[in-house]
């Protein structure tokens, strides 16, 4: 028995409770990490997804303009373009929206070198649509807008640089198109190119 000599029998396990004690708070750490580092990973999740359906859209989406007319009148001080004919359907890929006369549901706006409006008089007209309702463009309709430069404050002089956007009720995609008048503006309605 003087091997057992050595050994005090006061001594208790304050070493393996403080050990306890840390390994504890390792683990309430690590899972408070873990918590933060999912959330986060969740978060950008919905922002990629977003992000990716906005740039879908924004590839394959929007209006096209397939034909540009003019109206050339006489408003006082020499011939200009006072009014704007556009054909528009959709882009390939793209869903139907909603293009009413109200002012929210397509926003216009025009500039030009000596002027520029952010709300466009205009007119909406069905030329074509297989559903016959309220002026909602889907594939396969065709639909004229009509856009009134001189209600709207802006007129196109005579070889003039302008843009025509027209953004959606969704705001994505818009479409811009830009043209510039030609010199001789002696006919009543120009193709516009």
């Amino acid at each position: 028995m003087q091997c057992l000599k050595g050994l005090r029998r006061d001594l208790e396990a304050a070493i393996g409770i403080g050990t306890l004690i840390v390994f504890i708070a390792l683990i309430l750490v690590a899972s408070i990490a873990a918590a933060v580092i999912i959330q986060t990973a969740y978060e950008l999740e919905q922002k990629a997804e977003l992000t990716g359906s906005d740039a879908a859209r924004s590839a394959t989406g929007g209006l096209a303009i397939h034909t540009s007319t003019g109206q050339v009148t006489d408003p006082g001080g020499g011939r200009q373009i006072t009014a704007l004919f556009l054909i528009i359907t959709l882009n390939a890929g793209s869903e139907g929206m909603f293009i009413g006369d109200d002012g929210d549901a397509l926003i216009i706006t025009v500039q030009t070198d000596s002027g520029y409006t952010n709300n466009a008089t205009k007119t909406v007209a069905e030329l074509y649509s297989e559903d016959n309702d309220v002026p909602i463009i889907s594939r396969g309709d065709i639909y004229e807008i009509a856009i009134d430069l001189g209600a709207s404050g802006v007129a196109v002089n005579p070889g003039e640089k302008f843009t025509v956007r027209m953004i959606p009720q969704d705001r994505v995609p818009g479409t811009m198109q830009s043209y510039i008048a030609p010199w001789d503006l002696s006919d009543d309605y120009l193709n516009l190119i």
